[in-house]
């Protein structure tokens, strides 16, 4: 009895030390179709007809660095954002002299059937020296180990080599994939799609995780200066109705009760000049028992999802474990017709997305032009020109707001948005003069409304954000969701004269103080604002502020400060842990949990180095430059009655001044100094908190101006 009980206590370990199948019976087929986009496509009808059937998407791609179109295939197949050099993209069949190659660089061994990379340790070698660290071959190497065989068809000519970036999908963390055919599946220079037919029966059933690549267009692509438009566009429709062809073939010949086909094109361009500046298609079909549009909790965004998705999908699909991948994974929203939602979402997104640029710049640069005016002006003592100066200062302070409305309408051509966005300011700032005589009332009834409007979309999830020039943008894809450090912005310093602005008319300043917090944690929400920068940066704000006003100590106001950021900061990841909608503290917390410390460090400096980099080449960086400087000059003009400098804010207390020149607002210098907290702080806690501290003192120059009015002290 005592040898039998042994025996199994025996089996039962050696059971759990040693992998075992995981639902072995399963299988998933990859198929990229690279350098084709949504429209492509969709115009041939076996794509329309398995992406009507399926789950179809849009993929931001984007990876480390300056985008290519091989970096997505590593990114796909490591789980991170991921660098990859075009030498690094071949691999070949593990024999003769391929073989011996192999074995002598990694010092790993090769069998006959499988296929090899020998860049292998090039690869890590790069990605280690990057931000983010990917670990080429994760995927591969996860179902390697539960057991799972992988496979890999095809790639694309390229002077007389073969070139396969699809292969970083499926291999492993040795750069080997179990099985596969590369060279024979070729024939002068192109597909033979009759030996790639014969090839994906003999390695459907050898392999658990497939992947075809068919990488005819990938070759067009590399050739593109040499053609017209005209014949790039036939060449290219005639690629993709070879490819439709393979697909009809594969999705005929397996077996959709224990398989999945996803069809994905890693890299997509603009146009044929062009490069990826758009999301990339996917398509996952399973038969057509699934259908409708992507979604994941990296993105929130029905029909949105992230190639860092893909690797947590395909895990979950064969039940393996994956809590320390970055990505989610990928699920299906029902939105009807699919086809017409995912068609009009790329057209909203790209068009968006082209006018971001343009729309910004000519925000940025009719800001720093006010700014100029309103100095002439100043300095000239030009009295006459001080309304327009002021209502163009209002009309500037409702742009923001009106792009937060023309997100919810969409206008496609860039002219169409720019002139609604002026004409909406423009018809604002003359109803709101007719409305209100007084200054004070005016300019808060424009902070009043921005902070109303963005409150209410962020609880009720209005769209108007997702669809805003100056919100993020999914094709950059720093962030899908929430409150962007545009907005944020908007909302720090609206909230701040807002509530200073109350109190002054008598609203219990509990009350007030109990709303500006509230704001804040409506920013921190995993569910709602998300964005745990903008939380701490608003936050400690808010509290200097409450602190100041109640004659707290500096130095102990800043301590306070703090320390409230942090109670609230602690009840955000709380609420995180407890949500099922995990914000990026979250997904940034368990990455930390799960790597190491020294991933947190990483992360650290990989916010801090696109900081600096966004400080260089931002153009909000010229604006809060030009507002210092404009702060800096008015401040120190030698005819100012030293009693009444209130933009140096050298009095204790405003009431000493003539209500005249104050223009009746209160408590302005704590207003003032917890708006530069607010900038100092976004610039710390949030990676672009540049255009955060750039927004915010941009509102705060011109709160100041026209509440204040300081032409009247010279």
């Amino acid at each position: 009895m005592n040898k039998i009980m042994v025996a199994l206590v025996f089996s039962a370990i050696l059971f759990a030390l040693f992998p075992h199948p995981v639902n072995a019976q399963k299988k998933v087929v990859v198929v990229t179709v690279n350098t084709a986009d949504l429209d492509d496509l969709l115009e041939n009808e076996t794509f329309e007809n398995v992406a009507k059937n399926g789950i179809l998407g849009l993929m931001n791609t984007k990876s480390s660095g300056k985008n290519n179109q091989y970096k997505p295939y590593l990114t796909l197949g490591s789980g991170e954002k991921s660098e990859v050099y075009f030498e690094c993209i071949e691999s070949s069949n593990c024999e003769g002299a391929s073989k011996i190659k192999y074995e002598n660089v990694t010092l790993n061994n090769c069998i006959k059937d499988n296929i090899a990379n020998i860049y292998i340790n090039r690869l890590f070698q790069i990605n280690s020296d990057t931000l983010y660290g990917a670990i080429p071959g994760r995927l591969g190497s996860l179902l390697k180990y539960n057991n799972l065989k992988t496979g890999f068809i095809g790639g694309f000519r390229y002077d007389n080599s073969i070139k396969s970036p699809a292969f970083f999908i499926a291999m492993d963390e040795h750069g080997i994939v179990d099985t596969g055919e590369i060279e024979n599946v070729f024939k002068n220079g192109t597909l033979n799609y009759d030996e790639l037919y014969q090839a994906f029966l003999r390695y459907r059933d050898a392999s658990d995780f497939l992947v075809v690549e068919l990488g005819d267009l990938e070759t067009l692509y590399n050739e593109r200066r040499l053609y017209s438009e005209e014949s790039y566009a036939i060449a290219k429709k005639n690629i993709i109705d070879s490819y439709a062809a393979a697909i009809g073939f594969m999705i005929s010949n397996m077996n959709f009760d224990e398989s999945i086909m996803c069809i994905i094109s890693p890299y997509c361009t603009n146009g044929i000049h062009k490069g990826s500046e758009i999301l990339c298609p996917i398509m996952i079909y399973d038969g057509g028992k699934t259908k409708g549009a992507a979604i994941s909790n990296t993105t929130r965004r029905c029909g949105i999802i992230s190639a860092l998705d893909f690797a947590p999908y395909i895990l979950d699909y064969f039940d393996i474990v994956h809590n320390d991948f970055v990505g989610y994974t990928i699920k299906n929203v029902d939105v009807g017709n699919n086809l017409d939602y995912i068609k009009k979402l790329n057209a909203d997104v790209v068009n968006t997305s082209l006018a971001r640029l343009p729309l910004l710049k000519g925000f940025a640069f009719f800001a720093i032009s006010v700014i100029i005016l309103y100095s002439v002006v100043f300095f000239k003592m030009l009295h006459k020109w001080y309304g327009m100066v002021y209502f163009l200062m209002e009309f500037c302070l409702l742009i923001p707001f009106s792009m937060l409305i023309e997100g919810s309408i969409r206008f496609g051509p860039i002219f169409l948005k720019g002139l609604f966005i002026v004409s909406l300011s423009l018809l604002l700032s003359v109803l709101i003069n007719k409305l209100f005589a007084s200054m004070d009332d005016r300019t808060m009834f424009i902070m009043a409304l921005c902070v109303i409007s963005l409150i209410c979309d962020l609880i009720f999830d209005m769209g108007l954000l997702k669809g805003s020039v100056l919100s993020y943008d999914p094709i950059i894809g720093a962030r899908f969701y929430g409150l962007g450090n545009e907005y944020l912005g908007v909302i720090a310093a609206c909230s701040l004269f807002l509530g200073n602005h109350l109190i002054y008319k008598g609203v219990d300043k509990i009350a007030v103080y109990l709303m500006l917090f509230s704001i804040a944690c409506i920013i921190g929400m995993p569910s709602l604002g998300a964005n745990i920068g903008g939380m701490l940066t608003s936050s400690i704000s808010f509290a200097f502020y409450v602190l100041r006003r109640e004659n707290v100590d500096l130095k102990k106001s800043a301590g306070f400060g703090i320390l409230i950021s942090l109670a609230i900061l602690i009840g955000i990841v709380f609420l995180n842990l407890a949500s099922k909608a995990e914000s990026h503290l979250g997904n940034m917390l368990r990455q930390i949990y799960e790597k190491g410390f020294d991933y947190g460090l990483k992360l650290i400096n990989r916010k801090f180095m696109m900081a600096v980099k966004l400080i260089k080449y931002t153009i909000w960086t010229r604006v809060l430059i030009a507002i210092i400087l404009v702060f800096t000059l008015i401040s120190n003009v030698p005819k100012f009655d030293k009693r009444i400098e209130i933009l140096k804010l050298r009095y204790k207390s405003l009431s000493q001044v003539d209500n005249k020149i104050v223009a009746k607002s209160l408590s302005l210098r704590q207003v003032w100094i917890s708006i530069l907290v607010a900038s100092c702080a976004a610039v710390l806690l949030n990676d672009s908190g540049i255009i955060t501290a750039a927004i915010i003192m941009l509102y705060a120059l011109f709160g100041i101006i026209l509440l204040v009015r300081p032409e009247r002290m010279r």
